[in-house]
């Protein structure tokens, strides 16, 4: 089967039809093939999902990320790629990253940004270093070649304070007091999942450690070993992982976080397959 190219079309998501996951944050080629041609990737800092539906029919996830479309490659188009696509940074450390480019029509011209800053450089490579805020980098890398087309591909930065402290048993959660939703809505813009929840009945533990910018670093442990990226948005959590199998296999958890911070519940779903509603109950903070 011929591979193609994925091109970035915007942002988005879409619920269910999740049939594959892979790490980094630009979706893998070996993705994009003959009978995907049409289909999506959704991906985010760390990760990218592969969704069995058309690319126009993919709307109304509760978790956008940049949305991307499987095409047919020839051996003219302009593809590009940032290597290294994913570090892990201590905190004052650095990264050297480089454009690999093929196709299109050379020579070629450079755009880096880190975030929304535009850097002055403009050649194939790019050095980061003293990076002391904590939290995910979005490298994105613009190539225009001699014909005016461009690519865009992204890379991520995960700075972090280096060895964290062993998980402490949390005090008994007090009673929380019914809220107005408007007021329960201005409380969950803060909440945090750092540290170890267990699921009803399967066996496993999660634990998760703050990345920064609501993100964290997710590791399964016990019926199942498997890790990836949580995201928080609001009290409302989304985590997408890889079982350690070389990356095979993944699924997802769609999880909202109830009053107190000490239980969530909602559903989950993987490529083996199976489905279905989930809690979690937090035994351990960070």
């Amino acid at each position: 089967m011929r591979s193609g190219h994925w091109r970035l079309v915007g942002t988005g998501d879409c619920p269910d039809h999740d049939v594959g996951q892979t790490s980094g944050s630009n979706p893998a080629e070996a993705h994009c093939g003959g009978s995907s041609y049409g289909y999506t990737a959704v991906c985010w800092s760390g990760n990218c999902t592969y969704k069995n539906v058309q690319t126009g029919s993919c709307t109304g996830g509760a978790n956008p990320g940049r949305m991307y479309t499987c095409e047919a490659a020839t051996s003219s188009s302009l593809m590009a790629r940032i290597d290294p696509a994913e570090s892990e940074v201590e905190s004052g450390g650095g990264v050297k990253m480089k454009a690999i480019v093929s196709g299109g029509a050379p020579p070629y011209s450079y755009e880096w940004r880190n975030g929304e800053q535009l850097s002055k450089v403009t050649g194939d490579n790019i050095n980061f270093s003293n990076l002391n805020t904590l939290g995910d980098r979005d490298i994105r890398l613009t190539v225009r070649d001699a014909a005016r087309n461009t690519v865009e591909t992204h890379a991520a930065i995960h700075v972090h304070a280096g060895q964290t402290n062993a998980p402490t048993q949390i005090p008994p959660e007090p009673i929380a007091p019914t809220l107005p939703p408007a007021v329960e809505s201005a409380f969950f813009r803060t909440v945090n999942i750092a540290g170890t929840w267990q699921p009803g009945a399967r066996g496993e533990t999660w634990t998760f450690t703050a990345l920064g910018g609501d993100r964290y670093r997710a590791v399964a442990r016990g019926s199942g070993n498997a890790a990836g990226i949580a995201s928080v948005i609001g009290n409302r959590v989304r985590i997408d992982y890889t079982w350690q199998d070389g990356g095979k296999h993944g699924g997802y958890y769609q999880l909202t976080v109830e009053p107190g911070g000490r239980k969530a519940s909602g559903r989950f779903s993987d490529d083996r397959p199976q489905k279905g509603s989930i809690t979690m109950t937090r035994i351990a903070s960070r």
